[in-house]
């Protein structure tokens, strides 16, 4: 069964906080409600493109299609989740973290020819 959780997404934009705490128990649809965030700001993830997967969704739906319109492929997003990080040890959560990080870079290296990038954030970039 699908349940439409697209919604979520106008009440993000809306909340005039600028930052938002999603806790939940596990297995509560955290990830899965990040995911879709990302798949909706962003253009294109893990070299898919994402234009028309809200299509037929009930944010679609909102205002004539105002959020998709206005939104939808827009944003870069960067999305990192630690649910797979389950190791004994610091130096084995540290070091899995920072394969994560590699894994973020190498995902979003197409910043390297963005506008939106001063020279500086262009050099920390290639430094990392």
């Amino acid at each position: 069964m699908f349940i439409d959780k697209s919604l979520l997404i106008k009440g993000i934009i809306e909340d005039p906080s600028g930052t938002i705490l999603i806790t939940r128990p596990r297995r509560c649809g955290k990830t899965f409600s990040m995911s879709m965030l990302q798949y909706f700001f962003s253009a294109e993830v893990f070299g898919q493109k994402t234009h028309g997967l809200f299509d037929e969704l009930a944010i679609a739906k909102v205002d004539n299609g105002k959020y998709l319109e206005e939104y939808q492929g827009k944003s870069p997003v960067i999305f990192l989740s630690f649910k797979d990080i389950r190791e004994r040890t610091l130096d084995d959560c540290l070091r899995n973290l920072g394969i994560l990080l590699q894994e973020l870079y190498l995902e979003h290296e197409y910043l390297i020819d963005s506008p939106h990038l001063s020279i500086y954030n262009k050099k920390d970039f290639n430094h990392i």
